[in-house]
């Protein structure tokens, strides 16, 4: 019984002496096939130094073959030197990232070249150098499993492999390294305006350095022109916010297209006009003479793939016209922000604003004229002798009102019966209705009679629809106003005569 044990147990040993070397010899053949398809002994692809490369130039399967050449110390397009190459990024980008490229090993005991694809290469890549110097570089299949391309280095008998790095720097599209001109910028000390149109309606932004006659606060430098009839006052931390979060951001994404065809401009929606913003300035010429300047972008068609618009710059300087030769892809988001530009968002949305110690004067009051009858505030305030006041008086028809009471009711005029929409379409104007309130502004002070308001300031509302009224000023239409606030806030000179 022990003797047929220590036959089972030696019969055990040889049998694992057996598969270990089964093993070691399944391991041997598999490290000697792979070392057979590569080593991993990468080597540069070039001697050459960014300094000493002058000349690039590559190919894909089937695509147009692009040429770059150093000229002048700057890299340009070699078909076409007015092309705008980034000779920066092009030197940073393709030339140092090519000087410091490997190959990531080589194929052992290769096969006839055309087994790895060089027949129909995937790329090809040429560098001249300073010297004359002329390298080859052919990429042909790409192999899954090493995770790179076959190369043949001209002038070298093996074949190689190497990652995607060649493939990444060499792109197939030129425009990839062309320059990206800032979006067009300004300074408040030679800006006249700024407009945005879009779809037919148009909002425009004055810039007054020392104010402006219609200011109806006395601080402003910022004014919306269109769509009002007249300058109304901006608020100018909105309008510097406005400047700090999107203008100043805006920023073209890529070039796409130079020098377009007229038929390519069409397509981009570039000849419509419907989109575009427009900076107007005074230039000064190298001659030292000062002359109009106006700077415009138009935004074309909106492009799926991307989520951008096409945009071109147009720039007028007196009467000389420069159309940009670059098309730019530029940010959805950035363009309707910009194009939908609110001017009640920063607007003062007063109809009107004067100010009860306005009409502190015997010979200055308020008439309210309304449904229920004609009600007219005067402001007897009596002062101190150092100016401030002494006591707010307030009469309505001649009778003493309450200060709190008048005080609430015309500070609702002014802030809660404020503008609510714009009118963009002056044909929608009600011009066959009498108005349901008219509030006339009389001021004795002579100070008022050169104001662009007058000495005399009327304003009517008038039903638009059932829930707005048209506020005129001075015969002027543009806003809208609450109805049911403004008919709510009326009756309140019921509770005060």
């Amino acid at each position: 019984m022990k003797k047929r044990k220590t036959k089972h147990l030696i019969f055990m040993v040889v049998l694992l002496v057996v598969l270990v070397g089964i093993l070691a010899g399944l391991k041997l053949t598999g490290k000697e096939k792979t070392e057979e398809q590569a080593t991993e002994t990468g080597i540069p692809l070039t001697e050459l130094t960014a300094a000493r490369i002058s000349g690039v130039s590559y190919q894909y399967q089937g695509g147009a073959e692009l040429h770059y050449v150093l000229k002048n110390k700057a890299w340009k397009n070699a078909d076409d030197e007015n092309f705008p190459i980034s000779s920066d990024a092009f030197a940073n980008n393709f030339v140092a990232a090519f000087v410091d490229m490997k190959t990531a090993g080589e194929v052992e005991a290769p096969q006839e070249s055309s087994q790895y694809g060089f027949d129909d290469p995937y790329l090809t890549v040429k560098i001249t150098g300073t010297q004359g110097e002329e390298e080859t570089f052919t990429l042909g299949d790409y192999n899954a499993m090493l995770k790179g391309y076959y190369l043949k280095i001209g002038g070298k008998e093996g074949i190689y492999y190497i990652g995607t790095d060649l493939t990444y720097i060499c792109r197939s599209d030129m425009y990839d390294y062309a320059k990206v001109e800032s979006f067009p910028t300004y300074s408040t000390d030679t800006l006249k305006s700024l407009t945005v149109q879009r779809d037919g309606q148009e909002v425009s932004l004055l810039y007054y350095p020392d104010g402006y006659k219609t200011d109806q606060i006395g601080l402003c430098k910022w004014f919306f022109g269109s769509p009002f009839s007249y300058p109304r006052s901006a608020e100018t931390n909105k309008i510097e916010e406005f400047e700090t979060n999107i203008l100043n951001k805006i920023q073209f994404v890529k070039l796409v297209n130079y020098k377009p065809t007229p038929e390519e401009l069409e397509a981009y929606g570039l000849t419509a006009e419907n989109r575009r913003y427009i900076i107007e300035d005074n230039y000064t010429k190298d001659s030292g003479a000062v002359t109009d300047r106006k700077t415009i972008v138009d935004f074309g068609a909106y492009d799926q793939d991307t989520d951008c618009y096409y945009a071109r710059i147009t720039t007028y300087t007196g009467i000389t016209k420069e159309a940009s030769d670059n098309i730019y892809l530029i940010s959805k988001a950035n363009v309707e922000t910009l194009l939908g530009l609110d001017p009640l968002n920063y607007v003062y949305k007063q109809v009107t604003y004067i100010k009860l110690s306005e009409i502190a004067d015997p010979a200055s009051d308020i008439t309210f004229t309304t449904p229920q009858g004609n009600y007219v505030l005067k402001n007897n305030t009596t002062f101190n002798e150092d100016g401030s006041e002494k006591e707010n008086i307030y009469l309505i028809n001649d009778q003493p009102a309450d200060e709190k009471s008048v005080e609430d009711f015309y500070y609702e005029i002014l802030a809660n019966c404020g503008m609510e929409q714009i009118i963009y379409d002056k044909s929608t104007i009600v011009t066959d209705k009498e108005p349901t309130y008219t509030i006339t502004y009389h001021r004795n002070n002579g100070s008022y009679t050169d104001n662009f308001y007058g000495a005399e300031t009327v304003v009517t509302y008038t039903e638009y629809n059932s829930n707005y009224y048209q506020a005129s000023v001075n015969g002027v239409t543009d806003v809208l106003v609450n109805k049911r606030v403004l008919d709510e806030t009326m009756e309140l000179l019921q509770q005060m005569k």
